[in-house]
């Protein structure tokens, strides 16, 4: 996978002071991506060192007065090129920088107060459909063994279970709240995992049941509420039952799923990513 990062976060000295801002859950990140740094001040060719800049009623300033806008936009326009040319769909910008700052920015005050806002260059990249994240959604989203990645799967997918190097198998049946009379349809297995995936600590559960075939909502999220005991706050449902457009639509077309006739297969599966929930 090819994703755009922050140069400062991988350890270049490019920021405004001349220091950089290594995060070590971003490098890890790196080893696994094919990564093209990016830094919009350094491309529009601004002094370094230099004072701070921050956004203010729509334009970027310096602490000492000078309006930067034309260079950050500059800037922020050449790397959107370099993002392009990558063909990267994921971009890991520093957070609350007026350049690359994600949802929160420094308000305008240079006291470290802190406003709703977009830095310059991840408005571009959020524009042009680029999924944009801060490091610090990326901290906040390493698996550990205390909060492994729960991954749900659905048919034609359950096969993914043997990329788990396992420490422990749990039988479905033995989860709380799952049907005992509940049996696997053709191409899952009631037998969640324990393990990791190129040493990601997972659980990873290879089949499910569904509200279609008469189980209550209670029994259908029950891997959910198991997977939040073990300890996982991230789960992953993915699926080959149908694929979504953009307006949360149905696609049609392809062949017909096996559980359900009257429902088509999608050109691809269908995947959702969700936080696990305390109830």
């Amino acid at each position: 996978m090819r994703a755009i990062v922050s140069a400062c976060l991988l350890g270049r000295p490019v920021r405004y002071d001349g220091g950089a801002k290594p995060c070590r859950a971003v490098l890890d990140l790196a080893q696994k991506l094919e990564v093209t740094p990016v830094c919009p001040e350094t491309a529009a060719r601004l002094p370094v060192p230099r004072p701070p800049a921050e956004q203010r009623d729509g334009r970027v300033w310096l602490r000492d007065g000078t309006d930067v806008t034309e260079a950050f936009r500059r800037g922020s326009e050449e790397m959107l090129a370099v993002a392009r040319r990558a063909g990267a769909p994921l971009a890991v910008l520093k957070a609350k920088s007026p350049s690359c700052g994600v949802h929160v920015i420094y308000d305008g005050t240079y006291t470290g107060s802190l406003t709703e806002g977009e830095g310059v260059y991840a408005r571009l990249l959020e524009e042009e459909g680029i999924c944009v994240v801060s490091e610090e959604t990326v901290e906040s989203c390493k698996p550990s063994v205390e909060h492994p990645v729960a991954i749900v799967l659905g048919t034609g997918l359950g096969h993914l279970a043997k990329l788990v190097k396992p420490v422990r198998r749990i039988d479905y049946h033995d989860i709380e709240g799952f049907p005992e009379s509940a049996r696997p349809v053709r191409g899952h297995d009631f037998e969640a995992t324990v393990g990791t995936i190129d040493d990601v600590p997972v659980v990873v559960y290879p089949g499910r049941i569904h509200l279609y075939q008469g189980y209550s909502a209670s029994e259908v999220t029950s891997l959910v509420r198991h997977a939040f005991r073990l300890g996982c706050r991230d789960i992953i449902f993915a699926c080959a039952a149908t694929q979504m457009d953009g307006d949360g639509g149905q696609r049609q077309g392809g062949p017909r799923h096996p559980h359900r006739p009257d429902q088509p297969y999608g050109e691809k599966p269908a995947c959702r990513v969700g936080r696990a929930a305390r109830r």
